[in-house]
Parts: C-alpha cells; structure tokens; sequence
C-alpha cells in the first residue's frame, strides 16, 4: 500500500471510520479538493494541514473538533468550506 498511489486523489470520503486520530498522511493528498470526515470521534487536526492548498470544502459532522478549532482552520486555509451538518 504505497500511499504515493493516492496523491491524485481529489475526493476522498473516510465517514464513519471510527478514526479517533486525523490520519496525517492526509496532508500528504495535495490535490485533495473535498475530503469528508464526518462521524469520526477527531478531535483535533495536525498543523500540516496547511499543506492542503486545493482543499475548498471538509465535512466534519458528529467529530469531536471545537467550535474554536474550526475557526482556526478557517483561517488557516481561508478558502475552506467547512461544514457541520449532515450531508444531504
């Protein structure tokens, strides 16, 4: 499993995985442009985020994030989308 694989990848939706941990190797995915992580108990996210210059939209519905740490990804990425609803 060569993660080089998957650094194409645009979508990726890892929902309801029960990751209680943002898989760092994420940030490696830098065409990634959606990336849903919604029903995961994660709590925080790694600095290295700000690699994710593509990513315009996260899905973090029933995570443990914070309100204030969605902010600070905002602001980190300033044309993120980020969303804590359910997707319809």
């Amino acid at each position: 499993n060569d993660m080089r694989d998957l650094l194409n990848l645009t979508i990726m939706n890892l929902r309801n995985n029960n990751f209680t941990v943002f898989p760092s190797e994420i940030t490696h995915m830098v065409n990634l442009k959606d990336l849903i992580l919604s029903d995961n108990p994660i709590a925080t996210y790694p600095a290295e985020i700000v690699n994710l210059k593509k990513l315009t939209k996260i899905y973090l519905t029933h995570t443990k994030i914070t309100p204030e740490g969605i902010d600070q990804l905002k602001q980190l990425l300033p044309n993120l989308s980020v969303s804590t609803t359910d997707l319809e």
